[in-house]
């Protein structure tokens, strides 16, 4: 969804520079830089779920590059992407592959011999001319590629003013600090995440003076309604009244907490 919402916008900007992303850079503009996107262990990824997040991704490469948005993959062979995926691709790097024809299927062109079996050794295919390459080392003592990755990435966080866009995630278990930042009027109150499209989901509760959440299971509402609180608790010129006879909910910290004898469950909103 990230993928796609962030090609739709640069449509539309681009669209006063003839669709070009080097055009709108060549005019002088800055504000709008390359997106690289990696996807790494493509296998992995399409066998994980029933519905691929990959299966859009032909439509959103067709012209990406046009948009100032380029992608990398790997996987563990060539046959193992969608013909309609590996046809985007305008070049492939071969690392070590089972046999002769395995390189000739992923590079697109006849070699007379397969790239030597040393480590980080490849083959490329440039103008129609396999090359052999080695790729070069970051490190002094392989042992140590780890310690050092993790140690550029502190850096990088520390000296980079610039952050990455945080990828929408679907979790296991929605928590306050996901929904925290969504949280500002009564007609905007997020209660979850949408699983189509992972994004915040959010009530109104100005547009009906009652609302009734039901549930065949108490523990669930419990959890709903002390969710709740948790949020409404953070709107400014609102007064939280919670009515819990039963004491189920078992809450001390709300600003008035009333024993009646017929209610269960009651969360009263009054905005002053």
């Amino acid at each position: 969804k990230l993928l796609k919402d962030t090609l739709t916008t640069r449509k539309k900007i681009l669209a006063d520079y003839n669709g070009d992303y080097k055009n709108y850079l060549e005019k002088g503009n800055k504000d709008m830089p390359l997106d690289v996107i990696i996807i790494n262990n493509y296998d992995a990824i399409k066998d994980s779920q029933t519905i691929s997040p990959l299966d859009d991704l032909p439509d959103l490469m067709r012209d990406s590059e046009r948009y100032g948005m380029v992608y990398f993959m790997t996987a563990a062979s060539s046959p193992s992407i969608q013909m309609k995926i590996n046809i985007t691709f305008q070049k492939a790097y071969a690392y070590k592959l089972k046999d002769n024809y395995e390189y000739q299927e992923v590079l697109g062109a006849k070699l007379k011999n397969s790239p030597r079996q040393i480590f980080a050794r490849g083959a490329i295919n440039q103008d129609d001319i396999i090359h052999e390459f080695q790729t070069a080392s970051i490190v002094e003592d392989e042992k140590t590629v780890n310690e050092f990755i993790e140690n550029e990435i502190i850096s990088i966080k520390e000296n980079n003013k610039v952050k990455a866009i945080t990828i929408p995630e679907l979790p296991d278990q929605v928590l306050f600090k996901d929904v925290e930042s969504k949280i500002k009027k009564l007609k905007n109150i997020p209660i979850g995440i949408k699983k189509d499209n992972v994004e915040v989901y959010r009530y109104n509760f100005t547009d009906y003076l009652t609302t009734i959440v039901c549930s065949n299971k108490l523990d669930n509402l419990k959890s709903f309604t002390k969710s709740l609180i948790q949020v409404l608790k953070k709107l400014d010129n609102t007064k939280l009244l919670v009515l819990d006879s039963e004491k189920v909910l078992n809450i001390e910290d709300v600003t008035m907490a009333t024993r009646i004898k017929m209610a269960k469950i009651m969360v009263l909103i009054k905005i002053s």
